[in-house]
């Protein structure tokens, strides 16, 4: 459990996120019951918002509703190729192939949670106070969908438990928004949200001294971006998101679990989680996303059970 109520749908229909657009049954819309499942509004949108200078900079405090998963191979070598994003006190959200098939044979077991330390590592912010004391926390469970494909990526969403709830939210520590949870009234998405990945790391391309922890994203049309994925024999399906980033320098490089986050009222709401891309000689094809959405009933399903 989370800690707060939310209004439970009834069963949904199937919905499909269009550019500019969300189709969603009347179903969706019926709310019959409580429960405590997710954090206030005031715990992922406080009046300390994530701020963003001209030059599409981040200071570290974006990053404080990511967490760093820690891995450890067969010979102690420790890694943390993979991001999850706080979505409750009890709860983190993240990629199903961090946690199971191929990258756990080659990265190891997933050993703790890491709360507290920027997911860009080699920050430096100088100006800003941004240094902070990781905290590693124990691992309760792992729950991966019970659809999910590792060779095709399809449902490519897992929950995490701490072992302990947090025991409280700071400026150091936060949860995202869900759009359902906390901002009902706004189901459609609106054709002039903007869009980013947080928590990406830079690469060689950028800025000595000044680093980017979020980069912005344009939504691909689904229908498009499926057939560009059909040329190398890969499936889109209608529960994931395809986002092109607007800087085509790629100035950051983006580990597997960052998440998709839209602005609603200067509220960070979680979109999607980063599911996999493919890089090709002459241009990159579009980053595909989890789709937070589709799995609403999944998520509350296996948090309140």
């Amino acid at each position: 459990m989370c800690g707060y109520y939310i209004l439970a749908s009834a069963d949904q229909g199937d919905y499909k996120r269009g550019l500019g657009r969300r189709r969603l049954s009347i179903a969706d819309l019926i709310h019959r019951s409580y429960q405590k499942i997710f954090p206030e509004l005031s715990d992922c949108c406080p009046m300390t918002l994530d701020r963003f200078d001209g030059d599409n900079s981040t200071y570290a405090n974006s990053s404080t509703r990511l967490v760093l998963l820690h891995y450890i191979n067969a010979t102690g070598n420790s890694s943390f190729p993979c991001i999850g994003t706080i979505i409750c006190r009890s709860y983190v959200l993240t990629a199903a192939h961090c946690v199971s098939g191929q990258f756990v044979k080659n990265f190891g077991n997933l050993s703790h949670i890491r709360l507290g330390q920027d997911a860009t590592p080699n920050l430096q912010c100088q100006n800003k106070n941004c240094t902070r004391l990781a905290t590693d926390k124990k691992i309760g469970g792992v729950i991966v969908h019970e659809g999910y494909n590792d060779t095709t990526r399809e449902n490519d969403i897992a929950l995490i438990r701490f072992e302990e709830p947090l025991s409280e939210f700071t400026s150091e520590i936060e949860p995202i928004c869900l759009r359902w949870v906390h901002k009902p009234g706004a189901l459609e998405t609106s054709s002039n949200e903007k869009f980013s990945v947080i928590g990406c790391r830079p690469n060689s391309n950028a800025r000595q001294n000044r680093t980017s922890n979020k980069q912005d994203i344009t939504l691909f049309e689904r229908e498009q971006c499926s057939s560009e994925y059909s040329k190398i024999h890969r499936i889109v399906t209608e529960s994931q998101i395809c986002g092109v980033r607007d800087d085509n320098r790629s100035t950051c490089n983006v580990n597997s679990g960052v998440p998709l986050v839209s602005y609603i009222d200067n509220c960070p709401i979680l979109e999607g989680i980063m599911s996999f891309r493919k890089r090709r000689k002459n241009n990159n094809l579009p980053d595909v996303f989890i789709d937070i959405m589709a799995y609403e009933k999944w998520i509350e399903k296996n948090i309140v059970g």
